[in-house]
């Protein structure tokens, strides 16, 4: 009984540290560490090189919460100045060309 009794615990332990990899505090880790690269990066831009969010939805044409969406998955480099969010205009106009192209049939 003894011997059954840990093997559940052991399998309830597994599973515990495989639903905290999934939980969105995970996600911040990986976030966390493309911040700090984003922020090693931040020094080689000049502010004509960098545009904020709302001129990076105007630009695409698209929803904050898609370039948030962006942002996240790491197709968007985000810049923190403060407590102010930029992104870097060459990647933003690369984007347009990827992102807002035709996505019907062709």
């Amino acid at each position: 009984m003894k011997n059954q009794n840990e093997k559940i615990l052991l399998t309830l332990v597994a599973m515990l540290e495989l639903l905290q990899k999934r939980l969105p505090g995970s996600e911040n880790q990986q976030g966390d560490e493309r911040q700090n690269e984003a922020e090693e990066k931040q020094i080689a831009y000049t502010e004509e090189e960098l545009m904020t969010v709302r001129q990076a939805y105007l630009e695409l044409n698209v929803s904050r919460t898609t370039i948030n969406k962006l942002r996240r998955e790491g197709k968007l480099t985000s810049l923190n100045q403060l407590k102010n969010v930029r992104l870097i205009r060459a990647e933003v106009i690369a984007a347009k060309k990827w992102y807002s192209g035709n996505k019907g049939k062709l």
